[in-house]
This record gives C-alpha cells, structure tokens and sequence, in this order.
C-alpha cells in the first residue's frame, strides 16, 4: 500500500543516510584523536589509519589500509608473538595485552623504532572480530625521563661525593681533636711537673743562703729542691781546686 512504512522502517533501521553521517561523524572524531587510531581484523589486516597513525608512522592510509598490521609497525622481533597471541585470542577468548596500556616498541616506516604506548580493544561484529588500536608514540616522554633519571643519578652521585667529603673531613677533625687533647694533656702534665721561681731572691753574698722573711735561713740548694724538681751533687770546679783545696793538700 502506498504510503505504508516497509519492514526496515517500522523496524526503526536507519537510513542510509543516517549510517553515512554516523560514520562521517566517527571518521571526524578519530581524525581530531591525539592519539593514532588503527584497526585490524581477524585475519592481522589493517582495516582502517587515521591521520595521527599517517604522522607517527610514515605510512599513508592508502599505503596501509589491506596490509599486515606486524609488517607495518610491528618490529620483526614481536612479529611471531603477536601472530601468536592473535592465534590465541581468537581459539581462547584470552589476551593478556587485551584492554590494558603497556608501553612497547613500534617500528617506523624507515625502519627506526620508537617507544609508544598501546592500549588494543577486541570488538565483535557481525560474528567476527576486530580489534582497535590506540597508539601514541611516547619518544619525547621517554627522552625527558631519561633526562631526568641521568640529573637524578648525577645528584645523588654529588650529595654521595659531598657526604663522603663531609665524613672525610669530620673523621681529620676528630682526629686532630684527639692529637690536639693529646698534647693539651701532655702539655698540662709537663706544666704540673715544672716549679718556677718567681721574683727576686735575697742571698747572702758570703754563705749563699736565701732570706726568708726577716732571717737568712736555708742555703741555696735546700731552697731550690723544695721549689723546683731539681736535685744537687756536689764538687769542686777546676779552678776552686787549684785556689783552695791543692793549697790544703799541700799543707798536710
């Protein structure tokens, strides 16, 4: 009947037109990502390249879209583990690096690698899978770390070298301390040993002995042992004996 909505219609389907704008619509988002947005499917295949991927990888979208995503940027190292893992996913269900962000290398097409972060989500369709990949690649991140993983270790290096110059230098003072207590002591024990003399002394210029005080009491000798360490012997010098003990000699 004319008028009348066909079976698509009543069953609210989209339009043609619809689909076409939804996917211009998602086409815009992935092109704006920040990050590169690829999608693969079951068979390794790269199905679709946004701009970003074009950026960080060399390859165009014509270029890669119908191509092996691990000849694209995939390292020959990981080919086989990643043939493997796709292998298993799709027998098991299982996928360790499924739905999670690890960091890996990717390869470029002018064959150099580049660290980048990867986050890969299964998705069904139709009773088939595909899988979504977003890709950014992390070289200047990766750089500045290791910049500032070398000032790290270059400052602890210095504050190691200071600490130890610190030690080094406490350990010559403490051991100079101790010398320096050392000789003090010595010092102080010397200095207790020695009884000096202070003043002016009275000494009778006949009989030598010292005055104390109002009277002339002990001789030299006796005052000089009390005051100081010194102890005395007695003899006759050259020129005494010549003068009073050979003229005594004589005379007996």
């Amino acid at each position: 009947m004319t008028g009348e909505p066909n079976d698509d219609q009543s069953a609210g389907a989209p339009s043609a037109s619809a689909l076409e704008e939804s996917e211009q619509r998602i086409r815009l988002i992935i092109g704006a990502a920040l990050d590169a947005v690829i999608t693969m499917d079951a068979r390794g295949v790269t199905t679709s390249w946004s701009s970003q991927a074009e950026k960080a990888f060399g390859w165009s979208r014509d270029e890669a879209v119908g191509r092996s995503l691990a000849e694209l940027i995939i390292p020959v190292q990981h080919r086989e583990a990643h043939r493997r893992g796709l292998a298993k996913f799709l027998k098991t269900g299982e996928g360790p690096v499924l739905n999670t962000r690890i960091e890996i290398t990717a390869v470029h097409k002018d064959g150099h690698e580049l660290p980048v972060e990867l986050a890969i989500s299964p998705i069904q369709r139709g009773g088939s899978w595909e899988f979504c990949a977003f890709v950014r690649d992390i070289t200047e991140r990766t750089r500045a770390e290791a910049e500032l993983h070398q000032h790290r270790h270059r400052l602890e290096e210095l504050v190691a070298e200071r600490t130890a110059g610190l030690r080094r230098a406490k350990e010559a003072a403490e051991t100079a301390e101790a010398a320096l207590a050392v000789r003090v002591s010595e010092l102080s024990e010397a200095l207790g040993e020695v009884k000096q003399l202070r003043g002016l002394l009275s000494i009778c210029a006949y009989c030598k002995r010292i005055r104390e005080g109002e009277h002339f009491t002990r001789s030299v000798e006796a005052y000089l042992t009390e005051h100081t360490d010194a102890t005395f012997s007695h003899g006759v010098c050259p020129e005494c004996y010549e003068k009073h003990v050979r003229p005594q000699v004589e005379n007996l």
